[in-house]
């Protein structure tokens, strides 16, 4: 099955899921900064989602976490802002955390095998 970005869908609920408007919260726990993502980083959502995240970024120190507990749906263009994020934290020497993703969004990083990449966790 095709999914609505034209890639195929294992899952059933992302299937039949209507996609869900991106949200985030930053907040600034020093010395880390806690951003918490919620609904579907899809390709509209992401590049907005790039920009304005490495925007902020570049007004903060420290190392950066991910709330992925309520990301329901990410692809390619998520992935690819997530990547692009990384390279920013890598290249001002911080490091980039992952945690609390569902199965499905595990299964992904680990399907891209960007897990590999990725410090990925279950809890912070």
């Amino acid at each position: 099955t095709i999914n609505r970005d034209g890639l195929k869908c294992l899952h059933p609920k992302i299937r039949s899921a209507k996609p869900t408007p991106m949200k985030f919260e930053v907040t600034s726990l020093s010395p880390v900064v806690l951003v918490i993502l919620e609904g579907d980083l899809n390709s509209r959502q992401a590049p907005r989602f790039e920009t304005d995240m490495i925007a902020w970024l570049s007004t903060q120190t420290g190392d950066v976490a991910f709330d992925l507990k309520k990301l329901r749906y990410l692809n390619s263009s998520g992935i690819r802002a997530l990547v692009r994020i990384k390279r920013y934290l890598d290249q001002s020497h911080r490091h980039m955390i992952l945690f609390g993703a569902e199965d499905t969004v595990q299964g992904i990083f680990e399907i891209t095998r960007l897990d590999k990449l990725f410090d990925i966790r279950e809890s912070l």
